[in-house]
């Protein structure tokens, strides 16, 4: 009965490892696929940078700008087709929710999860759509989306869990494109990378009599200061990565030792077993040729 109840208890939590190992390949699918596809993000917004923005003067002739202009066109197209994108029919980027597309654009601007980015500004005064979205959005961006992976799962008497005891995937994407707005010169400049690029576009495809390198000036400094924020963003990915890669080790290595241990429980070898037993049998054939010899029949017992 004891190596039984021992045989339960081992098996039951080697069972459980196994859920904590599907929980973390899945994770680690995740995050690998998340931050494969910012990175190609980042890597064109970083080339457009050094190849056009950075060293843009005033000189540059209206045909130049407009080659610019398509080229940013096609990282924002291909920036929202990646912030949609999905593993396992999930979208990636959705925070808490990963059912359904969490960005799409619409005439009057970009918006996430029902709220328009575009608008989004926290210097407007309380109780304004400006404000509020900001509001909403800045909530957006601290969603959680917590899943067990053998870290001592805890919730307190109020049903909260304990952040230290679990894992959080979600992944918002509005913390890497960025939200809100920042004054330069007194001029109000988006800080969500899409619609940065949507006012450099309108910049440069003015006439040459309109055009001012003055007037881009605050949305390429922006538009740099964002770049290097979502790489931010990218090299937390990273460090959730590696700490899934650790865990992972850790509970392949604990399946291992269990398994070890359910083996010395439930199993034995044959040869020894065999041999055991029949050392068994001849001590208790022994006995018995023992005891007849000590204790003889007498005429009663056979009597009887």
């Amino acid at each position: 009965p004891i190596g039984a109840v021992k045989a339960y208890r081992l098996r039951r939590e080697y069972l459980k490892n196994e859920d904590y190992l599907t929980n973390i390949q899945e994770a680690d699918s995740i995050l690998t696929s998340a931050e494969s596809n910012l990175m190609g993000i980042n890597k064109n917004l970083e080339g457009v940078y050094v190849s056009y923005l950075k060293g843009m003067t005033g000189t540059m002739g209206k045909e130049e700008r407009e080659i610019i202009s398509k080229e940013l066109a096609r990282i924002q197209e291909s920036m929202i087709t990646t912030l949609n994108s999905q593993f396992n029919d999930k979208y990636l980027f959705g925070g808490s929710s990963m059912s359904e597309p969490p960005f799409e654009v619409k005439n009057d601007g970009l918006y996430y999860k029902g709220i328009n980015m575009s608008i989004a500004d926290q210097n407007a005064a309380n109780g304004t759509p400006e404000k509020e979205a900001y509001l909403k959005l800045q909530e957006l961006s601290k969603e959680n989306m917590f899943i067990d992976l053998g870290l001592s799962l805890q919730v307190d008497n109020t049903g909260k869990v304990n952040e230290n005891s679990v894992f959080d995937l979600s992944i918002p994407g509005i913390n890497f494109i960025g939200y809100g707005k920042t004054t330069i010169d007194g001029k109000e400049v988006p800080n969500n990378i899409y619609d940065l690029i949507s006012n450099i576009r309108t910049e440069l495809e003015k006439d040459d009599s309109s055009f001012s390198i003055d007037e881009l000036t605050p949305y390429i400094t922006i538009f740099d200061k964002q770049k290097n924020e979502s790489l931010k963003q990218i090299t937390n990915l990273g460090s959730k990565t590696n700490y899934i890669d650790f865990l992972k080790t850790r509970t392949d290595d604990n399946n291992l030792n269990l398994t070890k241990k359910i083996k010395s429980v439930e199993f034995v070898d044959p040869a020894e077993a065999i041999m055991n037993w029949k050392m068994q049998e001849y001590a208790y054939n022994s006995a018995l040729q023992m005891g007849t010899k000590l204790i003889k029949p007498s005429f009663i017992d056979f009597m009887n």
